[in-house]
């Protein structure tokens, strides 16, 4: 009697783990495959701006802000705007709405240097302050120094 209580109780153990270890596991399939995703996307993000391709790249925030590095600190009057980006291995360019010419004048024939470690690319006017920093899963931070004032910042991500 003793020896079928024991061979009967791992079954029900096994059967009792069974949903749990199938959830475990269906879980665990699904953060793989999420992580697999994030990485493909970054590496087309990556992919595009080295071959030359036009990323548009949209603001988190309507405006751009005296400072953000967690939430945005300070809303300006400035609105920020979606723009497109280009770059070859050296140089960049910016395309923006009419409304905001003044951005592709500036950014015109941008310097653009990739980090050592490739974790970063930071695009920077020829002739003027101020810079975007694209990290490889496309989020950006752009930053501004309008004329006689402090800089501004806003946050977005580039596809």
């Amino acid at each position: 009697m003793l020896l079928t209580h024991t061979t009967v109780s791992p079954f029900r153990t096994v059967r009792r783990c069974t949903p749990v270890f199938s959830i475990f596991s269906m879980v665990l399939i699904g953060l793989l495959m999420s992580t697999n995703s994030m990485a493909q996307t970054e590496a087309d993000v990556w992919g595009k701006i080295k071959n030359g391709a036009k990323l548009v790249c949209k603001p988190d925030e309507p405006n751009f802000c005296l400072n953000v590095h967690v939430s945005c600190a300070g809303k300006t009057n400035y609105q920020a705007f979606a723009f497109g980006l280009k770059t070859t291995s050296n140089k960049g360019s910016l395309s923006v709405t009419k409304e905001f010419d003044q951005f592709s004048e500036l950014y015109a024939s941008a310097n653009v240097e990739w980090a050592a470690d490739n974790s970063y690319i930071l695009i920077s006017p020829a002739n003027g302050k101020g810079y975007i920093k694209m990290f490889q899963n496309g989020k950006y931070v752009f930053r501004y120094y309008p004329p006689n004032q402090e800089g501004i910042m806003s946050l977005g991500v580039c596809e």
